[in-house]
Parts: structure tokens; C-alpha cells; sequence
């Protein structure tokens, strides 16, 4: 069942899955905290960013061709502002920031709302999960000391189940048209996507090591700065 897509997955993973994580980290994390810091209402920074979250979705549905799928749609979107926010940040802290978002948005997208998605198809991937965070524990650490800081900065407490909660229904819309869009290309159904990653775990999350994948990220994270 799996060869064909042990022959595909690095080209497929480099071009859907891998730099997908950062679409969820501009479009999730950064709106979200944005929406959240200006408002007094969870509620309401959760409904715009899910709002906004659907926008881009559809957008790149819209755009999307036989040769181009809407997933790479928003990935190609997401390379340009990945790449237009870390140039345009003034200081070596929103660069810091931006990469804490980034890293995020990877994190909650493949521990969180991939794990919550195959769940509803019957497919646990508890492995894939804790490879995963396993392998970005390092990461991690560092780019939760920055959302603490920043979220004290803006008047707000860092509580990480919260955080990912109102993001939830934003990152469950893109896991969606992700998922759709990589089982598509693999020929293969969801179900059996979320079984491979479980069964093949080392090998898809060192393809999603963000140390390779996005090494100004990881170089951001783990430099040691005085501000944090």
C-alpha cells in the first residue's frame, strides 16, 4: 500500500505538508495574537481569525488549476510572507516573534490539529505526535519563553491550551484542505495518510525537521539574545 508513496513523499512533503506550517503560522498565530491583543473578547479574536483562516482558504480554492493544488496555492503565499516579515521586522525582537509564530503554527498543525483530524478518521498517531515533539523539543523551549514574553508585553497571560484553543477552529480548516490535498496527490486516501505518518514516523518528521526546512527559523530560536 505504501511504496507509492515512499517513492513521492519527500517531493510531495517538500511541496504540501512541510512548508504548509508556515500558512497556519501567518494566517493562525500571528492574526490570532493580533485580534486577541486589541480586543477584550477571546471569543471574537477566535471567530475573525477562523474568518480570516477561511478567506485565504478560499482564495487559494479559487486559484487553484489540475497543476496546482490550493494547498500550494497558500504554501507559495506563505513562502512570500515568511520571507516579507522577517525582512521587514525592525528590531531583533519582532524577528524573534515572527519566529516563535512560525514555529507555532507548525507545532500546533501537526501535534494538535493533524492528531485531532486522524482521530476523527478512526487513525490514532500518538507516535508521530511525540516523534515530533520529540525531535522540535529544543525549538520548542526556546519559542515558548518568547510567546511568554510577548504575551506579558501586550497584557495578556501565556496559558498554551488556551493559545492553541482559539486557534483550533482555524487550524482544523486548513488541516482540512491539507490533508485533502496531499492524500490527493498520493493517491491514496486520508485514512491511509494518517496511518503512513503514523507507522513511518521517524522518517516524515525528520522530512519536517524545521532546522532544514526552515533554518532562519531555528537559527532565530536558538540564538541567545538579551531581550529574552
Amino acid at each position: 500500500m505504501f511504496t507509492k508513496l515512499k517513492e513521492m513523499s519527500k517531493s510531495v512533503l517538500g511541496s504540501l505538508l512541510v512548508v504548509a506550517v508556515a500558512v497556519i503560522a501567518f494566517i493562525g498565530v500571528k492574526e490570532l495574537k493580533v485580534y486577541w491583543f486589541q480586543s477584550t473578547s477571546e471569543q471574537k479574536a477566535k471567530e475573525r481569525v477562523t474568518e480570516k483562516v477561511d478567506q485565504e482558504i478560499r482564495s487559494a480554492q479559487s486559484r487553484a488549476s489540475a497543476e496546482k493544488s490550493a494547498t500550494e496555492v497558500l504554501v507559495e503565499q506563505s513562502r512570500k510572507n515568511i520571507a516579507n516579515t522577517l525582512s521587514s521586522a525592525s528590531t531583533q525582537k519582532q524577528k524573534l516573534v515572527a519566529a516563535s509564530d512560525i514555529f507555532f503554527g507548525a507545532y500546533f498543525l501537526n501535534t494538535r490539529a493533524r492528531a485531532e483530524y486522524c482521530a476523527t478518521l478512526g487513525v490514532p498517531i500518538s507516535t508521530f505526535v511525540n516523534t515530533y515533539k520529540q525531535l522540535h523539543q529544543q525549538l520548542f523551549v526556546s519559542a515558548e519563553a518568547i510567546q511568554i514574553v510577548d504575551f506579558h508585553e501586550h497584557g495578556r497571560k501565556y496559558d498554551i491550551e488556551k493559545f492553541y484553543q482559539l486557534l483550533a477552529p482555524a487550524a482544523k480548516k486548513f488541516v482540512i484542505q491539507d490533508m485533502k490535498d496531499s492524500a490527493s496527490s498520493l493517491g491514496m486516501s486520508e485514512k491511509d495518510l494518517c496511518h503512513e505518518f503514523n507507522n513511518n514516523a521517524v522518517s516524515w518528521v525528520k522530512m519536517m525537521d524545521i532546522r532544514t526546512r526552515a533554518p532562519e527559523v531555528s537559527r532565530l530560536l536558538l540564538q541567545k539574545v538579551s531581550v529574552y
